[in-house]
């Protein structure tokens, strides 16, 4: 369910269920449903006391009450995560955390709008006092005045379905991938973007209508701009892990010498080979040590096997994969480089050493990738 079909779908859902609330959809950048707040008018009944004495025939005097009604109006920002199985590990990125905590600090009201909520997703963001609402008409808010919950354990959520093809296949991630490495990219012709992300033409077609159909991309004076790029980049990260990265994985290895393993930092790397995960992290000073290793590479991958004395083993510490990114662009090796305190060793951009340790469930790991995002990605993103 695209972005802009999935809000529509919870807020009329929200407006059905609870008929007596004024709510209003309020977008704040030309239109774009990525940038809606909700905007919801309550009606509260005050008693204040009634400083005006009466008296009856007697003189015997009397404090009065009266009763008044006022409205108040709420904006609510929105964050639209139309990833159908919403996660704790995905609520609890340091990116996502990032941005929400940045909201909470500015005090604004935040609700989740996903397709559906579980109920240990529920009782996370009720603890987090994080509103939500979801496609199936679950819904949480707590204003001033106003107390909603509702929430159906018993919801068959097999029967809200996906109703558009999906960008987030393969090729599209290739593309979506190296447009966020290289912005301009998304305005070069279709032949040149596709030579650079390794797919066909009408792929790079399909990808763009995609983008921005689901609000990720806006047209002006015919120059094509990439929009919400934080919430396509945690996008990206979720679907590369479960489609993409299987598939570039060439195997795990173990080194025959251990010594070998705990110098890695002095083995050579091949051409078009890059380190990746913790390895690149330790090599950029982000306060880890690698204890997986894991490359990136193009080389003949028996010359590798041969020339670091390596075999394969499931259980391996070291992982090698394809590479899927445009890694003949300078700008985008010099941006690497940059960041690694020897500027002779390749390692992979900065998105992608955040996503190799998000996905790597590790805490140790997600403590570095904050780093990364508070030091590189933010910036990048907005």
């Amino acid at each position: 369910m695209i972005e802009t079909e999935l809000l529509v779908t919870a807020i009329d859902k929200l407006k059905s269920n609870f008929p007596e609330l004024n709510i209003e959809l309020k977008e704040t950048n030309n239109k774009n449903i990525q940038d809606a707040k909700l905007c919801i008018t309550v009606e509260v009944e005050y008693q204040n006391s009634n400083p005006a004495l009466n008296t009856n025939s007697n003189s015997m005097m009397y404090y009065g009450t009266t009763t008044e009604k006022q409205k108040t109006t709420n904006d609510i920002s929105l964050i639209i995560m139309s990833k159908k199985n919403l996660t704790l590990k995905v609520l609890k990125e340091p990116m996502l955390e990032y941005f929400i905590n940045d909201k909470k600090k500015n005090r604004q009201k935040i609700m989740i709008i996903t397709e559906y909520i579980t109920s240990p997703i529920m009782d996370y963001l009720k603890n987090q006092k994080i509103f939500f609402a979801d496609a199936a008409g679950n819904a949480f808010i707590n204003l001033n005045g106003l107390y909603i919950f509702k929430y159906d354990s018993l919801l068959n959520k097999r029967n809200i379905s996906q109703k558009s093809k999906s960008i987030f296949y393969s090729s599209g991630l290739k593309m979506i991938f190296n447009v966020l490495c290289n912005y301009s990219l998304i305005n070069q012709n279709y032949k040149n973007i596709a030579m650079a992300s390794a797919i066909s033409v009408g792929s790079v077609k399909t990808v763009i209508d995609g983008l921005i159909q689901e609000g990720y991309a806006l047209i002006t004076n015919n120059k094509k701009t990439l929009i919400n790029k934080d919430k396509l980049f945690r996008k990206w990260i979720d679907e590369y892990a479960e489609k993409l990265r299987p598939k570039i994985v060439i195997g795990k290895y173990k080194f025959k010498n251990f010594i070998t393993y705990k110098n890695w930092k002095k083995i050579s790397l091949p051409s078009e080979t890059f380190w990746g995960g913790e390895a690149a992290s330790e090599l950029c000073n982000e306060h880890i040590r690698a204890e997986k290793l894991t490359i990136y590479t193009n080389s003949n991958i028996n010359e590798i096997i041969n020339e670091w004395n390596i075999v394969q083993d499931k259980d391996g510490y070291l992982e090698i994969l394809k590479i899927f990114w445009d890694y003949s662009n300078p700008e985008i090796i010099t941006a690497s480089k940059e960041q690694c305190y020897d500027k002779n060793i390749n390692i992979v951009p900065v998105y992608l050493r955040y996503a190799d340790l998000i996905i790597s469930e590790n805490e140790r790991n997600i403590g570095a990738a904050q780093i990364i995002y508070e030091k590189y990605i933010s910036g990048l993103l907005k």
